[in-house]
């Protein structure tokens, strides 16, 4: 036999497959994969941005919000601040008023005390006055 077979039914040449018939469909599988991974890398790449951002705006509302708890913490430090000087103004206020009080309740006591003896002597003349009118009659 020749280089060129022949069909068994001598009728030409045998047939021979398209070398390249393998070759496209297999560089088809191999792009349709390439093209697949490459999705696949835009759409992992895509939740990895749209949760880089979901996390960054969550840190920018906490963070925000914890500087509005900062203020209110320092807003509130100066509140307290202004309340215990207010607190140490009228317990100053207080001891002076306890002071007078306690001052006007000595001279009061001194005065009762005054008065009762007073009371006391004029019990004390008047009983005399009636022994001394006894003795006159």
């Amino acid at each position: 036999m020749d280089a060129d077979a022949s069909n068994p039914d001598g009728e030409g040449p045998v047939p021979q497959p398209a070398p390249t018939a393998v070759q496209p469909a297999q560089a088809t599988a191999a792009s349709a994969r390439q093209a697949s991974e490459g999705m696949n890398r835009e759409a992992f790449l895509s939740d990895l941005e749209s949760s880089y951002l979901a996390v960054r705006a969550e840190r920018d509302r906490l963070k925000s919000s914890a500087e509005e708890g900062e203020a209110e913490a320092e807003r509130l430090r100066r509140n307290v601040a202004e309340l215990r000087a207010a607190v140490a103004e009228k317990d100053g206020e207080l001891d002076v008023a306890r002071r007078r009080a306690d001052g006007e309740g000595n001279k009061r006591g001194l005065a009762e005390e005054a008065m009762r003896m007073a009371d006391e002597r004029v019990d004390r003349t008047a009983a005399e006055a009636d022994a001394l009118r006894e003795e006159i009659r």
